[in-house]
């Protein structure tokens, strides 16, 4: 079951019962009573955002070497073209995002496929060539947590096997201001390229992206990425400064939300565990028996590419939608 079929299916039962939800995927419409009314400064360049988004995110290093795009999509789009030209081979995870594969189809790659579920298995990158690149999200998405010391180091000898190595760290779903330490660790290799936005952590959907790159790659970067407008400076420039804890007070709803949710989560799953951060975990069950059993409404994996059964995902932002 696919994202449109999954979207059919349950506006169908929830017609017909009421039931217990954790199937909403929609922060812009969840948390949007979080946001406060601003008015967006005058035109800005995007020279003046990527400065105050170094100071919101720790990374004043970098104020000079980030470079701007109009989101994660963009960028991503950007680098699969990249390395469709340079015949680069591409890992992805299987079980992530349908974005993913058709935007590197799109670019004329043949993608090579890892799984993160039920946990990050990357034994296939043992067959990568030397001039090859890993795309994981960091936290790992659909997990709820970010990447461990064990994995980190594992991504960290697989770079280490040939200069022309990369791994891509999709960070949207970071709601910090700041990387995590492992994130850190694989980007000061030299071969990490992290993708990063405003658009799940300050809410700004499509408005502003910044990308860090190694510098032997950085020419190449910057002549595919499009700079965003004036507008979107001034949008993306304004919600750094006035709303400088918005990605704060999102995790800190998260983590109530999940704190209430819990109970009700462990009659589903016994062994749950609440994600360390943002909305959506994975779960040990099949939906079609938290239907059954429990009248429980939660996402099958197959929505981020899955074919595992016995896994499924659930998200905290039902009621809080609501």
């Amino acid at each position: 079951m696919n994202f449109q079929e999954f979207s059919a299916f349950k506006e169908e039962i929830a017609a017909e019962r009421d039931l217990a939800r954790f199937d909403c995927m929609n922060p812009f419409k969840a948390m949007q009573f979080l946001k406060t009314e601003f008015t967006p400064h005058a035109a800005r360049s995007s020279d003046d955002v990527l400065d105050i988004w170094a100071d919101t995110m720790g990374m004043q290093n970098e104020r000079g070497i980030a470079l701007a795009s109009g989101g994660v999509r963009q960028s991503l789009t950007a680098l699969f073209n990249i390395y469709s030209a340079q015949n680069t081979e591409v890992w992805l995870p299987e079980d992530v995002y349908p974005f993913y594969w058709d935007t590197a189809l799109s670019a004329g790659l043949t993608p090579r496929s890892f799984p993160t579920l039920p946990s990050p298995d990357f034994s296939a990158l043992n067959q990568a060539a030397d001039q090859s690149v890993m795309l994981i999200t960091n936290p790992i998405s659909p997990l709820g947590r970010h990447l461990n010391a064990q994995e980190t180091a594992e991504i960290k000898t697989w770079l280490s096997g040939a200069k022309d190595r990369r791994v891509i760290l999709d960070t949207v779903y970071a709601y910090t201001r700041g990387f995590d330490a492992h994130s850190l660790d694989l980007y000061s290799t030299g071969q990490c390229i992290i993708a990063h936005s405003l658009s799940k952590a300050w809410l700004e959907r499509g408005v502003f992206g910044v990308l860090l790159a190694p510098e032997q790659d950085r020419a190449a970067c910057k002549a595919r990425l499009n700079a965003p407008d004036a507008a979107a400076c001034a949008s993306a420039h304004s919600a750094l400064a006035q709303q400088v804890t918005l990605a704060d007070k999102q995790q800190a709803a998260f983590t109530r939300e999940w704190a209430r949710l819990t109970p009700a989560i462990k009659r589903i799953d016994p062994n749950f565990t609440a994600p360390n951060t943002g909305y959506f975990t994975a779960i040990n069950a099949d939906y079609r028996d938290a239907l059954d059993k429990h009248n429980s409404l939660i996402i099958p994996a197959s929505v981020f590419g899955s074919r595992r059964k016995d896994v499924s995902i659930v998200s905290c932002l039902y009621d809080i939608a609501r």
